[in-house]
């Protein structure tokens, strides 16, 4: 599949900030439908950048962009009038009905990153507009999670953090109420530890598949590690939360592994956890976003993983990340606001992951398209890396659901010295590549055998003519000496299969197509299975090159 854009729109401009300030925002871009007409709204929020100090902290600011008249464009006059859109700093945003009407609220939690007290506040939905209510002083509030904790039929809110002792905000008929969790359950006369839901982020599921409510954190301390996931119980004494009960330790996450340890990387930073059943087999799954903690400098290393955690029931869960995940590129951020949609129309759910980067490459944006068989394959990250602009302006964004079910990929960019923010927007779209490509005999080869290619698909596009694109099906040619060599066998060329000779190219409007194969070593003497490559397209002249970037073996 391929990621393509259409021409970039400047959708407008702001200031986070009120007192001048031209330092960086971090923070995520949150596409919501807000008020209920099946189109997004997007928000953007955030805090001020670290290293910092609460004397020279900069309160932010929230704001939302969406349609009007079929334009995208700033509508925070209307959903925050006059200066209620002024808060203190917003380290995640948690949707949900806080008081029954129906109506889409919003928690944002109170953090700045730099251990100083702020207050957090809900946007109480009024029907057209936003009502700021201030829910008091908290620091350090990382993640939040949504879900209606007691059975009451209104959503509550859990904010994850490094600060207790932490709280349930209760909904009801007036939005949010605060309920500390004192660690006593007078039901089983059992106490628990205060810091159990301290974490980077939580989630709330039926994952027992016994019709409770648990919650899972992760970056969690309750088993003594900075990198355990735990699964806990909500204990109640008289209706009210009062407890988190430790039951469960998931597997450990992917960057807290032996295998990355000695590469130096010291512990996982699990920044998000994510309910989301990617085995459509009706139980909760999981699915963990992690950076690289802070090297030996202090630095945080270009390094990410999404770890896929299948629930097997009863409490256990087995990583299947590397049977289910495809080409994930590591020399990425992780992503804080990930989005889950059909983003190539085929029925399946796709993930779209987006972070900013500061240093290196524009390389944290990308679209884990899921496939017939359940994997998830790594694509588009050179698309959106071309679209973005230099990475030192700290780039983020996210894709939305616009008008007529349209896909938009919009961002921001902030250039340090300039206290504007510019918002901008493309039409988005992932091809899908049809048709069955026709298959040649191979050519001097008398033992050569044909893998079975079914669900490889190479879609590029051809770049001097627009709207044209071919697809290339491989034949195996020398499996032997842990070497597997293979030649172009037939390419498709605006959906018109081209058989290829044995001189393994084709010609197209007098412009040659390089394709004289590729060789893949390993070092297994058998490599069953099917074959899923990503390559890059480059132009050298009148030729254009496929270089293979990476590959794997689905067994």
């Amino acid at each position: 599949d391929t990621v393509v854009f259409s021409s970039k729109v400047t959708a407008g401009s702001f200031s986070f900030f009120t007192d001048g300030s031209t330092r960086g925002v971090a923070g995520s871009v949150y596409p919501q439908d807000i008020d209920g007409d099946g189109i997004d709204e997007v928000i953007f929020a955030g805090i001020e950048t670290a290293p910092n100090t609460p004397e020279t902290y900069s309160n932010t600011r929230v704001f939302v962009f969406g349609w009007r008249n079929g334009v995208f464009q700033d509508i925070t006059a209307q959903w925050l009038p006059g200066t209620s859109n002024e808060v203190e700093g917003v380290g995640d945003i948690g949707f949900g009905d806080f008081n029954g009407d129906g109506l889409l609220d919003a928690y944002l939690s109170a953090t700045t990153d730099i251990q100083s007290p702020v207050d957090a506040f809900a946007l109480m939905n009024r029907g057209g507009w936003f009502e700021r209510v201030n829910l008091g002083e908290n620091m350090e509030e990382h993640g939040v999670s949504i879900g209606d904790v007691n059975a009451d039929g209104y959503d509550d809110v859990f904010a994850s953090g490094y600060h207790a002792p932490f709280f349930f905000l209760l909904g009801g008929p007036t939005g949010l109420t605060r309920v500390t969790l004192s660690g006593y359950d007078p039901v089983s006369d059992e106490w628990h530890s205060n810091y159990n839901g301290f974490g980077s982020d939580s989630i709330f599921g039926d994952f027992l598949n016994d019709g409770t409510l648990t919650m899972v954190v992760v970056d969690g301390l309750a088993g003594g590690s900075k990198a355990d996931t735990e699964l806990f119980e909500i204990r109640f004494a008289g209706g009210m939360p009062v407890a988190l009960a430790k039951r469960f330790t998931l597997p450990l996450p992917i960057l807290a592994s032996p295998e990355w340890e000695q590469q130096g990387i010291t512990n996982s930073h699990d920044v998000r956890v994510e309910n989301f059943d990617f085995n459509r087999d009706g139980l909760p799954d999981l699915l963990v976003m992690s950076r690289a903690w802070l090297d030996a400098e202090g630095n945080w290393p270009n390094i990410s993983a999404v770890q896929f955690l299948e629930n097997r029931g009863g409490g256990q869960f087995a990583d299947v990340t590397a049977a289910r995940l495809v080409g994930y590129d590591h020399a990425s951020v992780a992503s804080y606001r990930p989005t889950f949609d059909d983003f190539n129309h085929d029925g399946l759910t796709d993930i779209f992951l987006g972070e900013s980067n500061f240093e290196g490459e524009n390389n944290s944006h990308t679209v884990l398209i899921q496939q017939p068989d359940g994997t998830f394959i790594d694509t588009g990250r050179d698309a959106f890396n071309q679209l973005l602009s230099p990475n030192e302006n700290g780039a983020i964004g996210n894709i939305l659901r616009g008008p007529n079910g349209q896909h938009y990929f919009v961002w921001r960019e902030h250039l340090y010295g300039d206290p504007q923010t510019t918002i901008y927007l493309v039409g988005m779209d992932v091809e899908r590549a049809t048709g069955t490509a026709t298959t040649i005999p191979p050519c001097d080869v008398e033992t050569a055998s044909t893998l079975d290619l079914a669900d490889f698909s190479l879609h590029v596009p051809y770049v001097p003519v627009d709207g044209t694109y071919f697809d290339v099906n491989f034949v195996e040619t020398n499996p032997q000496d842990n070497r597997i060599e293979w030649r172009l066998a037939s390419a498709r060329i605006s959906g018109t299969a081209v058989p290829l000779g044995c001189d393994t190219t084709a010609v197209f409007n007098g412009t040659q197509l390089s394709l004289t194969g590729i060789a893949l070593e390993d070092g297994a003497q058998a490599l069953p299975g099917t074959l899923i490559a990503n390559l890059s397209v480059r132009l050298a002249g009148n030729q254009i090159l496929l270089d293979l970037i990476d590959y794997a073996w689905k067994r």
